[in-house]
Parts: structure tokens; C-alpha cells; sequence
């Protein structure tokens, strides 16, 4: 039940405070006194979403506070579930700030609009022109139904399974997810392993492997070195090898000439040979 109202800086209205006994009350004006302004009010209580468009001071906060009296609405197990004190005579807030953020408050706790709607639903009910359209309405019908026939205790039951079914079936969602993950894994595992396998890899291989890698990361440096060696030895004009027959020929011309222990000519023609053989060598690499 609603005891108290109070509104400050809402609309046309700086700062208004209204009680309510037990019973009926009324409110009664002309056209245009205020009256929606308070049904505004209490739709700020509801959870209905607004702006800085409705601040009396567009520099100041809107404070829309309602105090109700719910200790008859078996409201305790929401209360808990959602981490809230729980009081016979509870306060609901609801706050705009000039910049149009919105804040909620149940006994001082903050709180998301969501929880605020799921409460207040149940301690306002708001009955307005054209409403007996809801009498077509298939869940509305469903509901006065099951109130006439006092279904309230089945409904829970009802309710408790199947939230339950619903948390089964999310775990087992997350369960199915889980296991095509592990199949992907699984998948991609074999093919990591099948290709090591296939790589045949040796022990203290790896120096190997990355000289090897070194020389093809340089293998157009390494083929132009290797081909000026090789011209260089045994080109025909101008190379080491053509030099070293010239002397050949020359040391020939001479040799019996010359000292026996003078060797030049064996020492030049084994140079020949070892500088013959470094260039085929070369060549062939």
C-alpha cells in the first residue's frame, strides 16, 4: 500500500509531498491541476523510462520518493534474491540528473531498472481510459483465470520446475558447446601431431636445420661469391690458374738450370693441382 509520495523538481512541480490513509483516497481537480503529473510520478516509481526533459529546475536533480507499506504483498524472497533489505515500510527512489541519467533505489540500495519494474509491478497497478481492451487479451484472460481458480500454489510449482528445466537445459547447451570445442581441439591437435610425425624430426637436428635455413635465406649472396671464386681460379684469361701455368711453363723453361734442391716447379704443379681441384670443388657447389 502506498503511504507516502514525494516529489521534488518533476515536471510543473518544485516540491509536493502527499500522505495516504488506509481506504480510498481521491485526488479531484480541474483540467490541467496537476493530476497526470503525479500519475508521471509514480510511473518514475515504475521503472518508465524519461529524460532531463521533465526537471521543473533543468539545473538541479529530480527526486521522486514513494514509501510503501508491503507487509502483506509476500515480497521477502524477492527482496532476497536480489540483495535487498527487506523492510515492513519500504522506500523506492527513483533520481534524474540534469544531464538525463537515471538512478533507482530500494531502501538505500541501488538497484537496475529491471529490478525496480519487477518490484513495483507488484505494489502499483495502474488502471487508465480504454484498459478493457486487456479483456482481449490472451495472457490477461489467462491470469483472471487462474486467479478465480485459485491455481496460485500449482503455478508456483509449475514455475520452479521449469526454471529449473530451463537451467538444466542451459548447462546442457553449455555441455554440447564445450564438447564440439573439444572435438575442434581434438582435430587440430591430431593434424599438429600428424605433421610432426610426417616432419620425421631428429634429435639435435636444430643447428643443422637453421645453418641450412641460413644458407638459403642467403643463397643468391652465397651463388655470386661462389662464382667469382671460381672465375677467378680458372677462367681462362686473367684467373690464378692461367698465372700459375704461365709460371709453370716458365719454371720449365729453366728447371735444369736451377738447384735440385729447388723444388719450385714440383711446389708450383701441386698448387695447380690442390687450385684445379678448389675450383671444381666450387663449381660443383
Amino acid at each position: 500500500m502506498l503511504r507516502k509520495l514525494t516529489i521534488r523538481n518533476y515536471a510543473l512541480i518544485e516540491k509536493a509531498e502527499i500522505s495516504f490513509d488506509k481506504g480510498l483516497s481521491v485526488i479531484t481537480g480541474e483540467t490541467g491541476a496537476g493530476k497526470s503529473i503525479l500519475l508521471g510520478a509514480l510511473g518514475l516509481i515504475q521503472g518508465q523510462r524519461t529524460d532531463a526533459a521533465i526537471l521543473f529546475n533543468k539545473e538541479d536533480k529530480c527526486v521522486v520518493e514513494a514509501l510503501f507499506d508491503i507487509s502483506q504483498y509476500g515480497l521477502e524472497k524477492i527482496f532476497e534474491e536480489e540483495d535487498i533489505d527487506f523492510e515492513n515500510q519500504s522506500v523506492i527512489r527513483r533520481e534524474i540528473t540534469p544531464n538525463g541519467k537515471s538512478r533507482a533505489f530500494i531502501n538505500d540500495t541501488p538497484v537496475t531498472v529491471g529490478v525496480l519494474k519487477t518490484i513495483a509491478e507488484r505494489l502499483i497497478d495502474i488502471h487508465s481510459q480504454h484498459q478493457n481492451l486487456l479483456l482481449g487479451d490472451d495472457s490477461y484472460q489467462l491470469g483472471i483465470i487462474d486467479t478465480v481458480a485459485g491455481n496460485g500454489e500449482a503455478k508456483n510449482i509449475y514455475r520452479t520446475h521449469f526454471l529449473h528445466y530451463r537451467q538444466l537445459q542451459q548447462k546442457l547447451n553449455e555441455m554440447i558447446a564445450e564438447n564440439e570445442k573439444l572435438r575442434q581441439d581434438q582435430d587440430y591437435f591430431t593434424f599438429q601431431h600428424n605433421q610432426l610425425k610426417e616432419a620425421k624430426l631428429q634429435a639435435d637436428e636444430l643447428p643443422e636445420l637453421e645453418e641450412e635455413l641460413q644458407r638459403q635465406l642467403h643463397a643468391e649472396e652465397i651463388k655470386s661469391g661462389v662464382a667469382l671464386a671460381v672465375n677467378s681460379l680458372s677462367a681462362e684469361e686473367l684467373s690464378v690458374a692461367r698465372n700459375i701455368a704461365d709460371a709453370i711453363n716458365g719454371i720449365s723453361k729453366i728447371a735444369s738450370f736451377l738447384p735440385a734442391e729447388f723444388n719450385s716447379l714440383e711446389r708450383l704443379e701441386a698448387t695447380r693441382i690442390d687450385l684445379a681441384d678448389l675450383a671444381s670443388s666450387l663449381d660443383r657447389f
